[in-house]
């Protein structure tokens, strides 16, 4: 019997502060421009410790279903093809975002 249990996280649990963030200021549904969302990450990520561990460790952990990250039930950042291609958004947004 094939089991259905999958090894990606749990949705909707884990790394609640870097779901808060791409749903609160970038998914699609909020309407903030792309200045507006990135400053106001700049702004949550400099004053959340619980935000800067959970990027550290989402990029460190082997079982990020990426695709649901940014795409699932509560909220839509983009739809992507392949984890890799969501891997790299996110990595855009919460990591390359720090050092423009």
């Amino acid at each position: 019997m094939k089991s259905t249990f999958s090894s990606k996280m749990s949705p909707t649990t884990s790394y609640p502060a870097i779901r808060k963030i791409l749903s609160s200021l970038f998914s699609v549904q909020t309407g903030l421009d792309d200045d507006a969302a990135k400053n106001a990450y700049r702004r949550a990520f400099a004053a959340d410790p619980v935000l800067r561990t959970e990027v550290v460790r989402l990029f460190q952990d082997g079982n990020v279903d990426w695709r649901e990250l940014l795409c699932n039930s509560n909220y839509e950042v983009g739809d992507f093809d392949s984890d890799e291609e969501a891997r790299r958004c996110i990595h855009e947004l919460l990591v390359e975002e720090l050092s423009d």
